[in-house]
Formats: structure tokens, sequence, C-alpha cells
């Protein structure tokens, strides 16, 4: 992913790939840089979560509080969003 990266910084997958793959080697600083760089590819929370474990890590209470209700925020939504398609579906 490191040599994706140097190829094209614009891999936003990328990014979140290897944010969470620092997270789980322990090393959260790492992976606060690449998880910051791709939440906008975030739908359902989970990078948002995986931010909440890396500054829980770091000892920020407050980024990781503010990453956790967001993640939940966001997940609700797509909760929402998916029963409203499947409901939609199950009409036609």
């Amino acid at each position: 992913m490191e040599k994706a990266l140097r190829y094209d910084a614009n891999l936003l997958e990328a990014r979140a790939s290897l944010g969470k793959a620092y997270l789980r080697a322990g090393r959260p600083e790492a992976a606060v840089s690449e998880l910051k760089k791709a939440v906008s590819v975030d739908l359902y929370g989970d990078l948002h979560y995986l931010l909440y474990q890396a500054y829980r890590d770091l000892g920020e209470a407050k980024l990781a509080r503010a990453a956790l209700s967001r993640s939940e925020e966001m997940r609700k939504n797509s909760v929402a969003r998916d029963r409203d398609k499947l409901e939609r579906w199950m009409k036609n």
C-alpha cells in the first residue's frame, strides 16, 4: 500500500487500508495520519471507528470521543438509508 501511495497519493482506499494496517501493527500515530486523509470515503463509519481506536491508543480522549460519535452517527444514517432502499424495493 505504501508503494501504491508513492505512485498515486490520491488512492484514498489504499490510505484507509494502510491506516488500518498501521493500527493493527501498533502504530496509532501513523494510523491517524492515513485515516484522516481517507475519511472522505467513509460511508458507514468504519474509518471513524478506526480513528477512535487510534486516538484512544494515543491517549487523546477528546478526539477519540468525537471520532466515536461521528462513527455512531454515520452507522445510524447508513442503516436508515438501507432500510429506506429496502422498503422502496419491496413496494415495487
